[in-house]
């Protein structure tokens, strides 16, 4: 279905750093949802297309005759890039998670910084929250600022795309079918996340023919850096041990950006294989941040994926329709996310967050199918009091035990054309997919 791209006041409220100001709207005729994007900082170009997405489902619900009556209002929070800002601006968006000044139904998220300040307050709160991103463990949520993590229920935060620990379970793999890459040193920052992916990286290595096959890893234990730099001591501690390939990890979208550059200012002259993180359209600017003329054949990493499908074909159509550009591989897990919660708030048995959650869960996972595009049917089949099961523009969104979904990995590889001095992401063959 074509969209014209709008904001409406009635539809969304954006919020910057103060909270969000009254609209024509009656708020007793508004359901509101906390969408916390990086709008601002490296990754804006990527919130503004989650953004997007999220509106787009919401305009898809009212024109398929609202939910329970009523319009949904995201109220939208920039986060920034930086966790302290991502905090800051939250609470004065939404107050203090325990005397809130502004109710939300739900938090969608996308970046790491957005999830680690997001994730914190609604699980604090017990209202659902839905990551469509950055991919980290709930096991890390005790890392991130909360003040009772003992307490927090980590049933509440859904994450509508894989894990990254799949990534690092892919990596090894990776390594043992290149025969360019038999040194490998192994770096990563401080945060849980990281460790989580190195120790990962070399407990599968060691139980593969990596080591029968000529590979050594050229550092007993990871050289670990500050997560927010400086990395030139690590860096120059990789180039030390002349190893052909790093395989490096840093919880952190900008931190993985900044990384590169210094490794482009070093020099450092092998391969580089790491996560999903760096898959951004920034990463290719030849002038900022200036690195892919340096990453070009250098650069292979690790990717998360929507399974795909006819669906996720038509989602691309419509989005690049209503928003005017394509759509990155995290928009159609946005706008599942936010198509998850629409249907659930019309299925919800009660008002709470325990509610929501449970008719979230139920809505992705069974009853009669109503695929994407077919709003109207769900929403109809809901008010029936028929169980729906969505899939969604991204595909099956039926939750794993772990509260993901199933998804597609696969490696990407940063090209180069110095000619025309463009580059790309190129995927290599044969994708898992993760069910």
């Amino acid at each position: 279905m074509p969209h014209l791209f709008k904001v409406t006041a009635t539809l969304v409220c954006i919020v910057a750093s103060t909270s969000c100001q009254a609209t024509a709207t009656d708020d007793s005729n508004l359901i509101k949802v906390g969408v916390a994007l990086p709008l601002s900082g490296t990754f804006a170009d990527n919130g503004e297309r989650h953004r997007a997405a999220i509106q787009m489902a919401f305009e898809d619900l009212e024109a398929a005759g609202k939910v329970k009556g009523k319009l949904i209002r995201a109220v939208v929070i920039d986060c920034g890039d930086k966790m302290a800002t991502a905090q800051e601006r939250l609470d004065a968006a939404l107050g203090p998670w325990d005397a809130p000044t502004q109710r939300v139904r739900a938090i969608i998220s996308s970046t790491t910084a957005c999830h680690e300040a997001s994730a914190a307050y609604a699980l604090q709160q017990k209202t659902p929250h839905l990551e469509v991103s950055s991919g980290s463990d709930d096991d890390e949520l005790s890392e991130y600022v909360v003040k009772a993590p003992a307490t927090l229920d980590s049933s509440y935060d859904l994450q509508i795309r894989g894990l990254c620990r799949a990534e690092a379970t892919m990596t090894p793999s990776f390594l043992v079918s290149r025969p360019d890459m038999r040194k490998i040193a192994v770096l990563r920052g401080g945060h849980p996340h990281d460790l989580t992916h190195t120790s990962t990286l070399r407990r599968e290595l060691g139980t593969s023919s990596f080591a029968s096959q000529g590979g050594i890893l050229a550092n007993d234990n990871d050289i670990v850096v500050p997560n927010d730099g400086p990395f030139s001591e690590g860096i120059q501690a990789v180039i030390a041990l002349n190893p052909d390939t790093l395989y490096f990890h840093l919880n952190g979208d900008t931190r993985n950006l900044n990384f590169l550059a210094e490794l482009k200012r070093l020099n450092f002259q092998g391969k580089i294989v790491t996560c999903g993180m760096i898959r951004k359209p920034i990463v290719l600017d030849p002038v900022s941040p200036g690195i892919i003329d340096y990453l070009g054949g250098k650069l292979f990493f690790m990717m998360r994926g929507p399974v795909g499908g006819a669906h996720l074909d038509g989602f691309k159509a419509n989005y690049l329709a209503y928003y005017g550009k394509d759509a990155d591989t995290f928009a159609p897990s946005a706008y599942d996310a936010a198509m998850l919660v629409g249907l659930a708030l019309q299925a919800e048995a009660g008002s709470d967050g325990a509610s929501l959650r449970d008719a979230i869960l139920a809505v992705a996972s069974r009853g009669e199918t109503a695929s994407y595009g077919e709003v109207v049917k769900a929403l109809d089949l809901i008010k029936q009091g028929t169980d729906v099961n969505y899939d969604g523009a991204s595909g099956t969104l039926d939750f794993h035990q772990d509260l993901t979904v199933p998804s597609k990995y696969y490696i990407d590889q940063v090209k180069y054309d110095a000619t025309t001095q463009k580059g790309s992401f190129s995927s290599l063959p044969s994708p898992v997919v993760l069910k």
